[in-house]
Formats: structure tokens, sequence, C-alpha cells
């Protein structure tokens, strides 16, 4: 089981695997855009030292995209990539806290969540995070 709570617009995010995706009880799903010009995509800044490399990674996702924004909190951005607010959100470092349960809510939602390489994130472990509604991983990766 997976939860993600936003105190200030009191939103409980919620997953179980096999069982689907839900905003206070009502089902949700990613978005359905086909094309990475028709999202919006969130990104974060963990790693300051690594803030070079992040911008220029935001600057070539910027292009092709509709927008970027940043709300702060990498489960935050999950659940909002899980419910179909936007259509993807990357991270180039988030500790297994951060992500397990919004990894699940964009999984039970229909989307998908790999590190940058493409690979299966085990939350066990701190990890590079790429979540997406799934019809634009494969682009989004390409850019990062």
């Amino acid at each position: 089981m997976g939860i993600v709570y936003d105190p200030f617009h009191e939103e409980m995010f919620t997953a179980i695997k096999g069982k689907g995706a839900f905003l206070n009880g009502h089902p949700i799903h990613v978005s359905n855009s086909e094309k990475l010009s028709d999202t919006i995509i969130g990104v974060g800044t963990s790693k300051r030292e690594l803030a070079d490399e992040n911008f220029a990674r935001f600057r070539r996702v910027f292009g092709p995209c509709q927008d970027v924004r940043r709300i702060g909190s990498g489960a935050l951005e999950l659940a909002y990539t899980a419910c179909g607010r936007q259509g993807g959100y990357f991270e180039i470092y988030l500790n297994p806290w951060d992500y397990a349960a919004g990894m699940l809510l964009v999984q039970e939602a229909g989307g998908k969540a790999t590190d940058f390489m493409g690979k299966t994130l085990e939350p066990k472990k701190g990890s590079s995070v790429v979540a997406t509604n799934g019809h634009i991983h494969i682009e989004l990766l390409e850019l990062l």
C-alpha cells in the first residue's frame, strides 16, 4: 500500500498493488497524452552539486513539452502524475521514502516508473526516478 497526503489541499492519494489508485477514495488514472508536446513535466532539483547537469536536463525537456514545473515534493510530483495533472516527472535522485508510495500510485494509475536508464525501480535504495503516463516514457528518457 502507498499513501501520499497533501495537507494544504486535503488530498489523500492511495494505492494498493493490484487494486488501483485513488484520490480521496475516487479512482484516478494517468493522462492520456500521447506526445511530450501535449504535457507538462514535473522536475526535481535534488543534489545541488549537480545543478548544472540538472538545469541542462530541464532545458532539454522544456523545449519539446508544454512547460516544466517544480512542486518541491517528489511524492506529490508522483501523485500528480498518477492523477493526470501532469504527463510525467523526473529527478536525478530520490530516497526510497520519497518515491516508493508515488511509484505504486503511478503504476496502479496506469503509468510507468523507472530509473533514468529505464530499469525497474527498487524501493529499497535511492535512485533516479522517471514517471510518466507510459505513452511518453521513452521520449522523456531519451532527453534525460
